[in-house]
């Protein structure tokens, strides 16, 4: 599983992308679900900007969050995960 380069802290807010081109093609993407499979973040928002899928982030404990991207266009789905490392506000 990757991991984004930049860390999020506790209790700050900040947005993470991926890149989805290569799967994506010639289709629009049409559906963006985000979540945390460790509960160590909230997911504030979502957004589809072409082929680059953001979500906004909140911290909320210290650790790896995996966060799971799932999106589809009209005639198929994927999905990927992520890790953001959370650590301690300064």
């Amino acid at each position: 599983m990757a991991t984004f380069p930049r860390e999020l802290k506790v209790s700050k807010t900040d947005a993470f992308e991926i890149d989805v081109s290569t799967w994506l093609s010639t289709e629009s993407i049409i559906s963006l679900g985000v979540v945390d499979d460790a509960g160590l973040t909230t997911v504030v928002g979502t957004e589809i900007n072409g082929s680059l899928l953001s979500v906004l982030l909140t911290g909320l404990t210290v650790g790896n969050a995996g966060i799971h991207f799932t999106y589809s266009t009209a005639t198929r789905s994927d999905c990927y995960k992520v890790t953001v490392v959370v650590t301690a506000d300064c």
